[in-house]
């Protein structure tokens, strides 16, 4: 099955997919976000922190326009379903691990986060919602003990992979392989700026069907990235569907 690409995200995804009236509310509900600048929004029947002094002013735009990782949120939509037992990686703010969580259904998520900055708005996310959140402070990789991450006051920006605008700091892993062996998902879902090219070969996925992955080819090289996708074909999970630098992968 040849993958499907819908091209680069617009600031308004989905516009033309909208009436002209809906279209005009949306405007309007974005207008008066970016204007009054709540604390808490709803996006895709989620509520979300949304308080400029905690998640940074770039992440509470983009969940005001509804666009806070959109790509994801779409190839889960289309992918993901009730029963998938669900490992991700780099859960950021909540949002994807939300909306994961809720199609998976109850106690079929765990969630890792090497940001420990985010812990706590993870957390109040998902008591926003009414659910308790199964999230590891730490990072995965191809080994266990401590590795190097670099944070940076915008949280797109953070990540094990120096993009040169982070301060480094130590930070505890886990082995990507005991990490599998223990929670035994059927689905990943990865967002690791770039360093997913050294993570995802460095596990056993025979048990894996399906894999939701954030694509870094301006950080570690297209090179790299070519050479993961061929890695993931040689184990049968080829490309179905891409949104951006977003893809699943499936057997």
């Amino acid at each position: 099955m040849a993958p499907t690409r819908d091209g680069p995200l617009s600031r308004h995804v989905g516009k033309m997919k909208r009436s002209r009236l809906n279209q005009l509310k949306f405007d309007l509900k974005v207008a008066w976000r970016l204007r009054i600048r709540p604390t808490v929004v709803t996006v895709d029947g989620l509520r979300l922190w949304s308080d400029r002094k905690v998640v940074g002013k770039t992440v509470a735009k983009s969940l005001y326009r509804e666009v806070h990782e959109w790509p994801e949120r779409r190839l889960a939509a289309r992918h993901l379903r009730p029963g998938d037992r669900t490992l991700e990686i780099g859960a950021g703010i909540g949002l994807v691990s939300l909306f994961c969580a809720r199609i998976c259904g109850p106690g079929n998520l765990r969630s890792y986060e090497a940001n420990p900055r985010l812990e706590p708005i993870i957390r109040h996310n998902f008591e926003l919602n009414g659910m308790v959140a199964d999230l590891r402070v730490a990072a995965v990789a191809p080994e266990a003990g401590e590795t190097t991450f670099y944070f940076d006051e915008d949280i797109y920006a953070s990540g094990m992979v120096d993009s040169a605008v982070g301060r480094a700091s130590t930070v505890h892993c886990d082995a990507f392989r005991d990490v599998l062996a223990e929670f035994r998902p059927n689905v990943l879902v990865m967002a690791v700026e770039g360093a997913e090219v050294d993570i995802l070969p460095a596990g056993d996925l025979s048990g894996v069907e399906r894999i939701i992955l954030e694509l870094h080819p301006k950080i570690v090289g297209q090179e790299r990235i070519d050479g993961l996708i061929a890695h993931l074909a040689a184990l049968g999970l080829t490309e179905r569907e891409s949104i951006g630098d977003s893809a699943i992968f499936a057997r």
